[in-house]
């Protein structure tokens, strides 16, 4: 769940300065990314997602524990490829980044506990796809032999519904 944390840039700036400064980005670049943090398993995970995506029919996306930086360049390159050709889903994708990535689809309802911000602005809980990433052999988590300690570094939001 997402809390009040010091480097929240949300709770650090204001809620209005930060609500201006996304529908900047989102104007400017068709997208906003947000970093912030989020408690799971007692643990707490850096965060990233976009909003406005749904402006253009997608799902918002979220990745949990990928640094900012890397976060920040996956989550743009996918909104362009989003204002371009749907969105893939359960499929590997092989040119976001240096190692393959996934996007599994999210119930609205298990993905507003983390994309907060998104659904606060479009008044309702919206759709969202989790990027997944593998461990250093290239297995995700529903594979035999991913990292067992991994698992905690990106909750399973995925196929969860009610």
């Amino acid at each position: 769940m997402c809390a009040n944390y010091d480097d929240c840039e949300c709770c650090a700036d204001g809620h209005e300065a930060v609500q201006q400064k996304i529908e900047d980005n989102i104007r400017e670049h068709g997208v906003a990314i947000i970093f912030t943090q989020t408690e799971a398993a007692e643990t707490i995970l850096n965060l990233a997602y976009t909003i406005g995506l749904a402006d253009i029919g997608h799902p918002e996306v979220l990745v949990f524990a990928l640094p900012a930086e890397s976060a920040h360049m996956i989550l743009n390159d996918i909104a362009t490829r989003a204002r371009e050709v749907a969105l893939p889903m359960n499929e590997r994708l092989d040119d976001l980044a240096n190692l393959p990535l996934i996007l599994k689809p999210v119930a609205p309802s298990i993905a507003a506990e983390y994309i907060v911000q998104a659904n606060a602005r479009a008044g309702r809980e919206l759709p969202a796809l989790q990027l997944v990433w593998p461990d250093a052999r290239g297995l995700f988590p529903w594979e035999e032999g991913f990292e067992q300690r991994l698992l905690a570094a990106q909750p399973h939001l995925y196929g969860i519904t009610h």
